[in-house]
């Protein structure tokens, strides 16, 4: 009789019995610099192959070295070593998500059906809560409790409330803040994430994480058919989060809503439709566009959703979230302050004083580095990159303002800045208001980086003072200096209205400093995805190895904040 010959395991079936052992330092470095980018598959393959000659006889590395048939067919190796690794990961598996998909060929312009995925947020919660980080993640149920609260007490939250939450039940509902960047037609800005942070919780590095939703490339090859099929499956897993249930009909652990929209104003105009600027409308105050600079005339009242620009223009998929209200969308201080109001007095202030110095050009630029590093040095404050003429002064029918200097950095510089224009502060009535300006400016930065949830009283008034004054001495310095300076835009109306919403929220809460760290993180993770795929396929293939990035944090075989900074501010 013939012998019956053994199943010959394939490669998932070793690489399970592998991931059985604990792994080796050197296969964890490897696959961590590939989960993260910065080394690609056919790379991973060459440095395991070449620790196995040089006499490691780890098993895992064993595996790596013989990804696509021991490197011979590279185009493989990615797909091997997701085959090998990726079914014992721990966070959720992709959704795919069925679109139809316009490419460029040969022959012309066709239609091609295709997937894309998102990692559903309502799989997300459900893995964190079921590694026991629910507690460190959410709070204690006291805490929620105590936070929607205050929510429903705040006077926005009468009738349709400041974000829609009324209709949850408080003790098991936990907010989320949903981050983006970018016009919606930019081809290197089309990432959704969500901050599962919960903003009660700052001691988590979990929760502190951004977790990538979905990769939306706004390529020519996606066009709007894709996006708005994408963004419907990232809404209905919203509203399964809101209710409690996941995709399957089980229940959740806990409910969550979409509480915050938060990201610069232009993509929010492009993305989920708000009105632009240019519309002659402002979204909060629906104001003409000739109003926009009389600051004073921004009645100070509570805007209740019906008094809002017509609601049929946000022709989104978003405007169907269970808890959908225009208020949701918040201004944000790192485009609208750091980048906004604050680079225009910066870049005001140092344009004049290197204008006004004896110094030729080169000396001026020199002294202004000198003086301002030797204020960041008395106020412990970290310098800023030595500055040169072309951060600030004004181009061709330009105006003098801060450029290509970070916003952490601009937040950083208020404090040195004020006491740089208050050292050339004295004799004419411009250099007095000039430095009173940037003292308000300090004062604003203070106020704003308040850690409480909502502001108390008392600080919420010093911050409308401060605001008040410092938007009447820019208007005043703006009058006298005519075309020559201190020019105003939309930023600053925006700013008025930060008023209004600081009473209910500190504009720290909203900030999307994380989110512009995660961008930077997505481009570098996207970059080692690029080779040799097409661009309606690279979002796949960006989501797979973040995946396995998320899988060695949570658990526990690499550092949570090996990059995952949840701050630029490194708070």
């Amino acid at each position: 009789m013939a012998r019956r010959r053994a199943k010959k395991r394939t490669a998932e079936e070793r690489a399970l019995d592998d991931l059985a052992e604990p792994h080796s330092a050197l296969w964890t470095c490897l696959i961590e610099l590939w989960a993260w980018g910065s080394l690609s598959s056919p790379i991973v393959q060459k440095l395991a192959s070449a620790a196995r000659q040089s006499g490691c006889r780890a098993s895992d590395i064993s595996t790596l070295a013989n990804l696509g048939h021991g490197g011979a067919q590279e185009g493989n190796v990615h797909r091997d070593l997701l085959r090998a690794y990726a079914a014992r990961c721990v966070t959720p598996e992709l959704r795919r998500v069925p679109c139809v998909t316009r490419v460029k060929s040969a022959e012309g312009e066709r239609t091609e059906s295709t997937s894309q995925a998102i990692l559903p947020a309502s799989e997300w919660i459900r893995s964190l809560c079921g590694h026991g980080l629910d507690a460190a993640l959410l709070g204690s149920e006291a805490d929620r409790v105590r936070f929607w609260e205050r929510q429903l007490s705040s006077p926005r939250a009468v009738g349709v409330g400041y974000y829609h939450v009324r209709s949850f039940c408080p003790a098991q509902t936990v907010p989320l803040l949903l981050f983006a960047d970018g016009a919606s037609h930019a081809e290197h800005d089309g990432t959704v994430a969500v901050c599962f942070r919960s903003l009660l919780a700052h001691q988590c590095d979990i929760a502190e994480s951004m977790f990538l939703l979905a990769a939306l490339p706004k390529s020519a090859a996606v066009k709007r058919e894709s996006w708005r099929q994408l963004w419907s499956a990232l809404v209905a897993d919203f509203n399964d989060l809101a209710h409690g249930r996941a995709a399957d009909g089980s229940a959740l652990p806990l409910r969550a809503v979409v509480w915050v929209v938060s990201g610069d104003y232009e993509h929010m105009a492009n993305e989920y439709g708000l009105p632009h600027w240019a519309s002659f409308r402002c979204f909060w105050c629906c104001k003409q566009k000739a109003d926009f600079f009389d600051f004073g005339d921004i009645a100070r009242q509570t805007y209740a959703v019906e008094d809002l620009l017509d609601q049929a223009a946000l022709e989104h998929p978003l405007t169907a979230l269970t808890n959908f209200s225009p208020c949701m969308f918040a201004i944000d201080t790192l485009h609208c302050l750091d980048l906004g109001v604050a680079a225009h007095v910066y870049g005001n202030v140092f344009y004049e004083l290197t204008r006004d110095w004896p110094e030729t050009k080169i000396g001026s630029i020199q002294r202004l580095n000198r003086e301002l590093r030797a204020h960041c040095a008395a106020l412990a404050v970290q310098p800023p990159p030595l500055l040169r003429h072309e951060h600030f002064s004004p181009g061709a029918g330009g105006y003098p303002i801060l450029r290509h200097i970070k916003g952490s950095v601009v937040r950083r510089l208020a404090p040195a800045v004020a006491a740089l224009a208050a050292t050339y502060g004295c004799g004419s009535t411009h250099r007095k208001r000039r430095a009173r300006v940037t003292s308000l400016l300090a004062s604003l930065y203070e106020a704003a980086s308040c850690r409480d949830l909502v502001m108390p009283a008392n600080k919420h008034e010093d911050f409308v003072n401060a605001l008040s004054e410092f938007l009447d001495q820019y208007r005043c310095l703006r009058a006298a200096c005519r075309d020559d300076g201190w020019h105003i835009v939309f930023k600053f109306h925006m700013l008025r209205h930060l008023d209004e919403q600081s009473k209910h929220l500190s504009p720290r809460y909203v900030w999307t400093y994380p989110g512009e760290t995660f961008m930077s993180l997505v481009c570098q993770l996207a970059g080692s995805c690029s080779r040799g795929t097409p661009g309606r396929l690279l979002g796949v293939k960006v989501l797979e190895k973040y995946r396995v990035a998320q899988h060695l944090m949570l658990s526990g075989q690499i550092p949570v904040r090996s990059r995952m900074v949840s701050d630029e501010l490194g708070e």
